[in-house]
């Protein structure tokens, strides 16, 4: 049974999907009802919004460093390493071969991520709505992430910060694979020491 899944989700990771506007289709409209739900449940404050959307921005640089550092890079058992393999080793092994490849996570392999880290959220602040204000941040910086990621990939940046950003990834793959896991910012790989 799984090797028919494991092939399922091989085949699905090879398919092509470069489409940029896919997380934003999904995403926006999803950040836009779980706000939705939030405020008509438990009306809140400007202040209070931006707060809670702050949040979950900042808990996205901690995410993207945790997932890509200890689960893409990280994960050494099956079932585990195969997914991991299938949805982003594939990518490394794509620029290391300069062969044209799918920057974009598929909904399939970012949505159980997101579902996992609402629960979470909502287990820590022991509120649904709280948290579906943090999940909407944590969406607006898991966009921005695939858009600095695509354009690292695919465009030579005119700006400081996107030629540092650019910069910063392109080491990760070429140079250390084992370092730099962040690709939005360095706070974390500076704060662990994997710079």
């Amino acid at each position: 049974m799984w090797q028919n899944m494991k092939s399922t989700l091989i085949q699905l990771a090879e398919l092509p999907f470069p489409k940029l506007w896919m997380p934003a289709a999904l995403y926006i409209p999803l950040g836009l009802l779980l706000s939705a739900f939030s405020l008509h449940s438990h009306p809140r404050s400007l202040r209070e919004v931006c707060i809670l959307l702050t949040v979950g921005l900042f808990s996205w640089t901690f995410i993207e460093y945790f997932l890509h550092r200890f689960i893409f890079h990280g994960v050494e058992r099956e079932p585990w390493k195969s997914l991991s393999s299938a949805f982003h080793l594939s990518h490394h092994e794509a620029v290391m071969n300069h062969e044209p490849d799918n920057v974009i996570t598929r909904p399939a392999g970012s949505l159980p991520f997101a579902l996992i880290f609402y629960f979470i959220f909502a287990f820590v602040t022991w509120s649904f709505s709280v948290a579906a204000l943090i999940e909407t941040g944590v969406f607006a910086g898991y966009l921005f992430y695939e858009c600095v990621h695509y354009g690292v990939h695919h465009f030579q940046p005119k700006s400081p910060l996107g030629k540092f950003l650019r910069n910063y990834h392109l080491q990760h793959h070429l140079v250390r694979p084992d370092r730099r896991f962040g690709v939005t910012s360095p706070l974390w790989d500076w704060a662990f020491r994997t710079l």
